[in-house]
């Protein structure tokens, strides 16, 4: 069971997994800039629209899809300071 809460001391929110989630899922919290909290035991990211998403979309049982768009976005932004840096 995968659960969230709001820290209103932190501006933030924080997600607990009963078990270990899959790696893909992992794999997408880090990609979206979430931390993992040692001592809580729970992944934490500061609150706003879309954290709070990717938050629910996982608590709802599915995998975010956050890689992918990272993963072009990544891509392109190579190839522009590939071209930059032949350029100058």
């Amino acid at each position: 069971m995968t659960t969230y809460t709001l820290n209103s001391e932190c501006n933030g929110i924080e997600l607990y997994f009963t078990d270990k989630p899959a790696q893909q899922t992992i794999d997408a919290l880090k990609v979206a800039r979430w931390r993992w909290h040692r001592s809580k035991m729970c992944w934490y990211n500061k609150q706003s629209e879309t954290a709070l998403a990717m938050a629910q979309t996982i608590v709802d049982g599915n995998t975010p899809d956050v890689l992918q768009d990272t993963e072009t976005a990544h891509t392109a932004s190579q190839t522009t300071a590939r071209v930059k840096l032949r350029t100058i």
